[in-house]
């Protein structure tokens, strides 16, 4: 920083000499640490400093620099100045900005410390919520109040249909204006006709989620388990042209590394699959407890093949996945 710095003063000797740029540029304003809060602060300074008694320039110059973090400096130029001279110097500019009571009360409201000491409950919002201020948004007219999110009302003053890029596209949007003098903007897209039943589903899974009370469950272990016909030529193939490591081998059953490959012939009546022909493989997991994932799957309307039983001293259950490939998670070691 203080090298930084050193490179303001030398460019500050240069007196009227035009080597705005040129100094941005040596305090790496165009490169790639052009982000870096040192490089925007060494540059606001420079050209607060550079600009002192010419404000409004001071501040177009770092808003049009291309190539630099434009609105960075700009925004810390014009703090320093602003510092400096007040706000007189904006003139009618002040009253252009948007919002421009709404960030002035803020301000004061800050250097006031308003507010200091109580509690700030910070609100969670999740898509429901969305999706439903949305929908009272569509309903709405120009001057209706709505209330946003965060539990702030809202009054509706503008409502307009983009033209989208894509024809199956809808882009609605609405301008609304916080009792607090906050605008907003909102777009809200959609599809059209092919594409709307897509929509509708999507929709329906994201309100599937926002009901579930997911419990975390502790995966302690993933295999995949194929039935084979012949055991000893499946293990062959694994082994010798694949190159996988045999770790366990018995009378009906080879696992190599995460693949358990085992006989047909030697499953029990509840481990055949209700179609072999499609059902050859699948996924087993071994997790910490079996309540929190059954509970999770039971949530979420899978098709649940086997309740939670026990097999051997190991608890289990089946399912199937929502695109209908067998699960089954153990308890326990898992031990096939």
């Amino acid at each position: 920083m203080k090298k930084l710095l050193e490179q303001c003063q030398q460019g500050m000797k240069q007196g009227a000499l035009p080597v705005d740029r040129e100094v941005l540029a040596e305090l790496g304003c165009f490169s790639s640490h052009k982000g870096a809060g040192t490089v925007s602060a060494a540059a606001a300074i420079f050209l607060a400093s550079r600009y002192a008694a010419d404000p409004i320039n001071g501040l177009k110059f770092p808003a049009f620099a291309f190539g630099a973090d434009t609105d960075t400096i700009a925004s810390m130029t014009g703090g320093i100045l602003g510092a400096l001279h007040g706000i007189e110097w904006l003139g009618d500019y002040a009253e252009q900005v948007q919002d421009a009571r709404y960030i002035r009360e803020l301000a004061e409201n800050l250097v006031k410390n308003k507010g200091a000491g109580q509690a700030q409950l910070a609100i969670e919002t999740r898509k429901k919520h969305l999706d439903s201020f949305l929908e009272k948004l569509a309903m709405s007219n120009n001057g209706d109040l709505v209330v946003i999110p965060d539990g702030r009302k809202a009054s509706t003053s503008d409502r307009q249909q983009h033209r989208p890029l894509s024809k199956t596209t809808v882009a609605n949007y609405w301008k609304v204006r916080t009792v607090d003098g906050q605008t907003l903007y909102i777009t809200k897209l959609s599809r059209q006709k092919n594409e709307m039943q897509n929509e509708n589903h999507s929709q329906g899974v994201s309100e599937v989620r926002d009901e579930i009370d997911i419990q975390p469950v502790k995966v302690c272990q993933m295999t995949v388990k194929l039935l084979v016909v012949n055991l000893e030529k499946a293990g062959y193939f694994y082994e010798r042209v694949l190159g996988l490591k045999v770790e366990k081998e018995s009378k009906g059953l080879v696992r190599c590394d995460r693949i358990v490959l085992k006989q047909l012939n030697n499953l029990k009546s509840s481990e055949v699959p209700s179609n072999t022909s499609e059902r050859n493989a699948t996924i087993c997991l071994e997790i910490k407890s079996l309540e929190p994932a059954y509970n999770n799957a039971v949530q979420f309307e899978v098709k649940i093949l086997q309740q939670i039983s026990s097999i051997q001293g190991r608890r289990f259950f089946r399912c199937l996945d929502p695109d209908g490939n067998p699960v089954e998670i153990y308890q326990a070691e898992m031990d096939f």
